[in-house]
């Protein structure tokens, strides 16, 4: 199940879209549903439940505490009732897939599939991603191309499978420091030439994976989360990045032909050159790693005292190491890098591996080593894997020095968003807005005219969603999860590191793998622990094999407890979640018909289906509206507005049914909610302006000439807003204009038209006023 869970996740643009969201959870509800059930029928008792110090516990209450925000604001009213739904649909994926990977750590063989399928992921990804740069692969999507070197500095970007080079290259920056920081525990002792070059093999493609990326953000976060983990593993800081500055040249040498071609190179010669570099970097990485398996590490620590061959160490808190008669010409080096058959009497090494998948527990034993053989060796490994190093920050820098040097447009308009978010979060700070407060709100609140649906930053996008309560309760997780993960596996720390610091600048929460992928780290870090203290506690589970199902329901009931209370609630919260997930997916289903069908009936049919499975979504209703006459289509709109208040495609759908309905007073009103809703939308502001003055012409041509003024008066007040709002930006030269807001010839010509017979008006009414004559009333006293 939780394979099935990644592996569509992978596939399906990592859950960025909320239709693959649902297909997956309704996958994952029917499936926990089932196991859920036969789970109360065996009778066996939730133990993992009840157990003190649980980690599962702050998931939990954490995960269970967002829901419940968002739940009360799809009950008392959000600004988009569907994007409510949406996120509660995303965080009960997330955290019942925690769960459930919580409960698989804590069985070796459990431990064991979490660390297969993690790697599975990464080969996915990363694969399909290269496979695709050479066209063995269609991947729609997956190249990013642009001439603006503020976008790109070769016109090309790999986004791979996720679609967006950002999040994929902070992705990509995981899987290469889970692989890297893993490579003590994988390659420690005599390994073998085999096991050393299938370590040393995942680099190199994760490396040039993020290359491709051209994610300036990424390689901020992959450095600042590898500095911090060889700060914390200064032991293992030459070994290394010995072994890694050959994938790292190599990376960086696939990255310049690859960029050279803009991702498009010649099959045979680039499936050539990529094998040739592969392979040399894997060679090189083997040959510097050997080179430095005398390094000496930590500085020498006296041999401990033995009685029976067994050492008093736990003072040093060293690992059991006996080290019998150093000699002088002897210098100390860890022991993991020597097995115990191979220390022939002269160090015998007691020490228990774990966890040699992800790193997890290396052992940091000391060995003796003669020093003669550490002098040169070391010298010439360190020379050649700094100028392997300087090679490839070379190579790269050559190709991207335009864009590392500038950013500023981007930077800009982070900086844009991030004011105007902040404006946006004060008006509702401690609990939010709901679900798509960003999305639906940055067009009325933007201070200038630029591009942007995702606010840019996960952090900033939950604090508007669920106010300071729910992002305290995300970064209590979080922070939780980073310290347990550094007392049990240090190794994985980096991997978390990189996709949490990547999200205070982009918007890597809005994929559901990424989330995904921080509770897979999370839980691979914490199945040793687990397991350990399973094996520890000695549980002893019993099954009665001669009852039927019905004997153990009758069981059940009997035995009727806290825990079963637990389990009840938690399979009607299971049943209604899938419910909701469920209703959404078929109503998008609909919806997707609908557009695709020629058919105004048939069209019509399908709208009215979607919506009644969805009734929250309003596309359905803005297209359904369009095919319903006018009293039906305004009483759908507003049931949908009810909803959705201030939805700038409801309020505008909205104005445009009056104007076609002749109201102008309505329409006037609605038009200019709708275009305070998307204030820098030049086809809306000349659209608004045209109407009404098309409306005004007709009333004067029918005699009524009041209303005609009034109407009038309205186009007049949006166009001269237009007027002033172009002008600010044309005096500012500054400013962006991603949305190419501008004053259109139309809006002009009828802005002058308007005040031309506007005056002309004014004059007839004066004029008739002086033709009235006036009785004048002799004055008596």
């Amino acid at each position: 199940m939780l394979i099935l869970v990644m592996g569509m996740s992978s596939l399906r643009a990592g859950l960025f879209f909320d239709e693959d969201l649902h297909g997956v959870s309704i996958m994952w509800g029917i499936s926990c549903m089932l196991l859920t059930a036969g789970y109360v029928l065996t009778g066996n008792k939730p133990r993992f439940l009840m157990q003190h110090k649980n980690p599962l516990f702050p998931l939990l209450v954490c995960v269970g505490g967002i829901v419940i925000i968002y739940i009360w604001h799809g009950m008392n009213g959000s600004i988009s009732a569907e994007g409510t739904g949406n996120e509660i649909i995303r965080w009960g994926l997330f955290g019942s897939v925690g769960t459930a990977l919580w409960m698989a750590s804590r069985e070796q063989e459990g431990g064991r599939m979490l660390r297969l399928v993690w790697h599975m992921t990464g080969l996915i990804l990363c694969g399909s991603a290269l496979l695709a740069v050479y066209g063995l692969v269609d991947l729609p999507h997956a190249f990013f191309r642009s001439a603006n070197l503020e976008a790109s500095a070769t016109g090309a970007r790999l986004g791979g499978l996720l679609q967006y080079p950002n999040t994929f290259g902070a992705v990509m920056a995981a899987f290469l420091l889970e692989r890297l920081f893993a490579l003590p525990a994988a390659l420690r002792g005599r390994a073998s030439p085999l096991r050393t070059a299938a370590a040393l093999l995942p680099l190199a493609p994760y490396t040039a994976a993020l290359l491709l990326t051209e994610s300036r953000g990424a390689w901020l976060a992959a450095l600042l989360a590898c500095a911090a983990g060889l700060a914390a593993e200064r032991r293992w800081v030459a070994p290394l990045l010995a072994a890694s500055a050959a994938p790292v040249a190599g990376a960086a040498l696939l990255y310049r032909q690859l960029a050279d071609a803009q991702l498009a190179p010649a099959v045979l010669p680039g499936l050539l050159w990529l094998a040739g570099l592969w392979a040399g970097s894997v060679l090189a990485g083997l040959l510097l790693w050997r080179g430095l398996r005398s390094y000496p590490g930590p500085a020498p620590v006296s041999a401990p005292d033995t009685i029976a061959g067994r050492p008093h160490d736990k003072a040093l808190n060293l690992p059991s190491v006996i080290i019998q008669g150093t000699a002088p010409d002897q210098v100390l080096v860890p022991a993991d890098r020597l097995s115990n058959d191979t220390a022939q009497g002269t160090v015998t090494d007691t020490t228990t591996s774990t966890s040699l998948g992800n790193g997890c527990g290396a052992a940091s034993g000391i060995i003796s080593v003669p020093a003669s053989v550490t002098g040169y060796r070391q010298l010439i490994v360190i020379i050649m894997s700094s100028a392997l190093y300087v090679i490839a920050f070379a190579t790269v820098l050559s190709r991207v020095k335009a864009r590392l040097v500038g950013g500023a447009e981007t930077m800009s308009a982070r900086q844009l968003m991030y004011h105007d978010a902040w404006g946006l979060f004060s008006s509702a700070p401690w609990l939010g807005r709901g679900g798509d407060t960003w999305r639906l709100s940055y067009r009325s609140i933007q201070s200038q005219p630029y591009v942007g649906a995702e606010v840019h930053s996960g952090y900033i996008d939950l604090l508007l969603n669920t106010g300071v309560i729910g992002s305290l309760m995300v970064f209590i997780l979080l922070l939780m999860s980073a310290i347990r993960l550094r007392t049990t596996c240090p190794s994985l720390v980096p991997s978390l590191s990189v996709l949490m610091i990547h999200s205070i600048i982009d918007f890597d929460w809005s994929f559901g793998l990424v989330w995904l992928l921080i509770l897979w780290l999370a839980a691979m870090g914490s199945g040793q622990t687990s397991r350990d203290a399973s094996q520890a506690a000695v549980l002893k589970r019993t099954t009665e094999v001669s009852r039927t199902s019905r004997f153990r329901l009758i069981s059940f009931i009997r035995k009727f407890r806290l825990h079963h209370v637990l389990f009840l609630t938690g399979m009607v919260c299971l049943t209604a979640w899938t419910a909701l997930a469920s209703s959404y997916w078929i109503g998008n289903r609909y919806y997707e018909q609908a557009l695709y069908t020629a058919n105004r009936e048939e069209r019509k049919q399908l709208l009215k289906t979607s919506i009644r499975w969805n009734p929250a979504s309003p596309e359905a209703a803005v297209l359904l509206a369009e095919l319903l006459p006018p009293k039906e289509a305004a009483d759908l709109l507003n049931r949908s507005l009810v909803r959705s208040p201030g939805h700038p495609a409801l309020t505008w759908q909205m104005a445009e049914l009056h104007a076609m309905s002749g109201n102008s007073r309505q329409a006037a009103v609605w038009y200019k909610i709708s275009i305070d809703r998307d204030r820098h939308h030049t086809v809306k502001q000349t659209r608004a302006i045209l109407s009404l003055a098309q409306m005004a012409r007709n009333q004067w041509a029918s005699g009524k000439n009041r209303a005609a003024i009034h109407t009038a008066y309205s186009a007049l007040e949006i166009y001269d807003l237009y007027r002033q709002s172009v002008e600010v930006m044309v005096r500012n030269p500054l400013v962006r204009n991603d949305r190419d807001f501008r004053m259109t010839i139309q809006a002009e010509q009828e802005g002058r038209k308007l005040k031309q017979r506007i005056a002309e008006s004014n004059l007839r009414i004066n004029a008739n006023a002086m033709d009235i004559p006036v009785l004048l009333t002799p004055n008596t006293r």
